[in-house]
């Protein structure tokens, strides 16, 4: 369960199931007493019941579990890969048995005096037997949740929502062992239960929905690994690696696990960590960060702990500056309403009301408080949000993605790679001139050996030139890739390179000015260029030609009425460069431009005080991903890309770039209108009910406040952009 840091030596990642939570204060309450060990961060979902921890490795799973049971919950750790959805509580029979309840004693009270069904005397009796049997019987779970707090000193929804049933119980019976005529009050006792059940029922099940839909887009971007189990590789997913299993990484590989290598020898790419450029010389014996990617070698890595359970990257609990609010004040909210509920009647007996019309509203203060509006606004927005990006095939690295993808109207930069991303991902080799003494059958063959292990486009555009010539593909060793510059190997004990002039010549390949005259009459036309190297000089040219996608033009004008600005970054020649831009509707171009080059450039935009997006599909862009606010790549792109990138959207629709960032500004919306009602609602209803409300309207105005904002926040599920892009 460890992984080693730099400047924070060995530390362990535990996801604990925490039962029990039933509010946003529940949450906040495992939060701190998780945190309570000394070096913790720790992170509490409500809706999945999944608490992360993040721990120096002194501390075990069950020193964190008994942190949990001493705050009044229940804990286990959480071993299984899968993605947990809390187990429901079968609200739903309960509330009809309530409901039923309460349309009983509703028939009973509604009996005119002269029926001979039942002796008029019995019938407040009858109808408080009824009530007790929905609180104590129906209610029971609630109960049970509140006991269980109180035992350990603490107070929850479950806190507030017991003592008004059980006070309203207690109230009805009072009125009717003292003789008061009428049945009104001892009617509410069951509309009360049934109301308060209905309601938390209500608020399960969208919670449900919620941790599901997270669940299932969980399941769907799982990335996979190869592990060495017997003595053949198998593909898994990688959440289901586990301490001990050998993984098998090879060039391009982006590592899943934190781990030791076993044997072999590459270089890891870092810069998926740290946003810079870091490329280390690994061996055995050293230890490799989940994240990473082996430029090239291959390696054995033995995993150090339990994916599922502890994947740096995979984190599902996320606590936004929305949700940290809301926990403070859910903290603070339950005893502050049993203050104010007490308050209120001592006020009402010292203004010299009889007592039953002082308990009451100090019961309709009780019921009416409603803390779980606060803890459900942002949950249930963010996961309702999620679902519809997954279901529409945008896909998100966590729910923090959303609130860094509000930027519409921000004047922020869209950052577009060109080769694979604006345009299609294989281009076409249009033309392949070559020097004296080496045809195009032999440059091609060269070409497509060295790159064919490559995921840049221009490589794939070679290989499949092969292939369609019906030319065998000879095998090459010895192959070194250097991101935006070309590729280096051995075919046949001859020297091969593809690449940019200017790398060729580093690498001691003569480039004859002949070829550098074809070179830039291709570039002209709008074609991209690498030089084919054998031996000690270049050979040949290749020149492609790229497809834009059909989606890229009005995926930037979208973009434009978003109030974003679109950039072109690319290493391509500038001719290729604004021949793109041109079609696509780019006004600002920068070529030529290194992969580390991009990222200092996304960093001096940054600099400005923008914000600044970054759309990438391949290795070479890692190091821009990573320093940008949002990532973007394409579903067609490489692992590397996938790796780092914040969002992934259909390669075949960039609109959905924009309509990404349209749905985010919406789920902003939607979280700050669920915290303002919240909060409006509780600062309303708390003085009303002290001095106008009956604890049975107390009740209706609770259950319906929490159902409004369940039911504003699901409506993200069913969010269109304004100009009706997606389905």
């Amino acid at each position: 369960m460890t992984a080693t840091e730099p400047g924070t030596g060995l530390r362990a990642r535990v996801r604990l199931r925490v039962d029990g939570m039933t509010c946003a204060a529940c949450a906040d309450r495992v939060r701190r007493a998780l945190e309570r060990r000394a070096g913790t961060h720790a992170e509490v979902n409500l809706l999945t019941g999944i608490a992360e921890i993040d721990a120096p490795v002194t501390h075990r799973a069950e020193d964190f579990c008994h942190a949990v049971e001493a705050a009044g919950y229940t804990a286990t750790p959480a071993t299984v890969a899968p993605v947990g959805v809390r187990p429901p509580v079968r609200l739903g029979a309960r509330a009809v048995t309530a409901a039923m309840a309460a349309a009983s004693t509703l028939g009973i009270a509604a009996l005119p005096e002269t029926s001979t069904l039942l002796p008029v005397p019995l019938r407040p009796w009858l109808i408080l037997i009824l009530g007790a049997t929905a609180v104590l019987g129906a209610a029971a779970p609630i109960h049970a949740a509140a006991w269980r707090a109180a035992r350990r000193r603490r107070t929850t929804m479950d806190t507030l929502t017991s003592l008004g049933l059980l006070g309203t119980l207690g109230y009805a019976t009072a009125v009717v062992c003292a003789g008061v005529t009428g049945a009104g009050h001892p009617v509410v006792v069951a509309g009360v239960t049934a109301i308060a059940l209905t309601g938390r029922h209500l608020e399960r099940r969208a919670e449900q929905r919620a941790a599901v839909a997270h669940r299932d887009l969980t399941e769907r971007t799982a990335r996979r690994a190869t592990v060495l189990r017997g003595t053949e590789p198998t593909d898994i997913p990688a959440r289901l690696l586990r301490s001990g299993d050998r993984l098998l990484i090879g060039p391009g590989d982006a590592v899943a696990a934190d781990g030791l290598v076993l044997e072999g020898a590459g270089r890891v790419d870092s810069s998926a960590l740290t946003g810079t450029p870091s490329r280390l010389a690994v061996g055995a014996g050293d230890a490799v960060t989940t994240g990473g990617v082996l430029v090239d070698g291959t390696i054995v890595v033995e995993v150090a702990t339990d994916v599922g359970a502890t994947s740096r990257q995979g984190t599902l609990t996320y606590r936004s500056d929305f949700q940290q609010l809301a926990d403070r004040v859910a903290g603070i909210f339950v005893p502050a309403v049993l203050i104010t509920a007490g308050i209120t009647v001592l006020g009402w007996l010292l203004a010299g009301a009889p007592w039953p019309a002082a308990v009451a509203p100090g019961l309709a203060v009780l019921l009416a408080a409603c803390p779980c509006a606060l803890g459900l606004a942002t949950p249930i927005a963010l996961q309702a949000a999620t679902a519809r990006a997954a279901q529409l095939g945008v896909l998100l690295e966590g729910h923090r993605v959303l609130e860094r993808a509000d930027i519409a109207d921000s004047g922020a930069v869209v950052v577009f790679d060109k080769t694979g991303t604006l345009t299609e991902r294989i281009p076409e080799t249009t033309a392949i001139v070559t020097g004296p003494g080496m045809g195009h059958a032999d440059v091609l063959r060269l070409a497509a050996a060295v790159e064919a292990a490559s995921s840049h486009p221009i490589a794939t555009a070679l290989t499949t030139g092969c292939r369609t010539a019906g030319l065998t593909l000879p095998r090459a060793e010895q192959i070194v890739e250097r991101p935006g510059l070309g590729v280096l190997g051995s075919v046949a004990g001859q020297r091969v390179a593809v690449g940019r002039a200017r790398w060729l010549r580093t690498q001691g390949f003569t480039v004859s000015g002949t070829l550098g005259d074809e070179q830039r009459s291709q570039e002209q036309d709008g074609h991209s260029v690498v030089f084919v190297g054998v031996g000690d000089r270049a050979v040949a040219i290749v020149a492609v030609a790229e497809r834009i996608r059909p989606s890229a033009a009005p995926a930037v004008a979208a973009l434009r009425r978003l109030g974003l600005r679109p950039l072109l970054l690319t290493g391509d020649n500038p001719y290729s460069a604004q021949a793109v831009a041109d079609r696509t509707g780019i006004d600002d171009v920068v070529a030529e431009v290194m992969p580390e080059d991009k990222a200092e450039i996304v960093r001096r935009l940054q600099a400005t005080g923008r914000q600044v997006v970054v759309v990438g599909d391949g290795s070479n862009d890692r190091p821009a991903l990573a320093a940008a606010d949002l990532g973007v790549t394409l579903d067609d792109g490489t692992d590397e890309a996938a790796a780092i990138a914040d969002l992934v959207v259909p390669a075949h629709d960039l609109t959905r770039i924009p309509a990404a960032i349209g749905l985010a500004d919406a789920t902003v919306a939607t979280i700050r209108t669920g915290l303002r009602w919240a909060l409006g609602y509780n600062l309303i209803i708390v003085p009303l009910a002290a001095v106008a409300l009956s604890p049975l309207v107390a009740a209706a105005a609770m259950a319906c406040s929490s159902i409004f904002l369940v039911t504003h926040s699901l409506r993200l599920r069913r969010y269109r952009p304004p100009d009706n892009s997606w389905p």
